[in-house]
């Protein structure tokens, strides 16, 4: 299971269609990848987050506050504003 978190590009956008990615050992391992890169993190999270929104346009859209918990908050020790 720890070789198919580690994909990046394409393949880890698939998996944002599979389960809630990024996982707690996805962010681990995120977070060990861009320790010395933090806004590359970022803007990894947010791309991927873009591509989460794209995938459920033609489903049910998300809350964008639980969007932003899922793929940014954890990385950026912010909390969303809820509305």
């Amino acid at each position: 299971m720890d070789e198919v978190l580690r994909i990046q590009g394409e393949s880890s956008r698939n998996l944002t269609r599979t389960f809630a990615w990024p996982c707690a050992p996805a962010k681990v391992d995120l977070a060990e990848e861009y320790v010395e890169e933090r806004l590359g993190l970022i803007l990894y999270l947010t791309i991927q987050m873009l591509d989460a929104i794209d995938d459920s346009a033609a489903n049910k859209v998300p809350d964008p506050a639980d969007l932003h918990d899922r793929f940014l908050g954890w990385a950026t020790g912010t909390a969303p504003r809820r509305v």
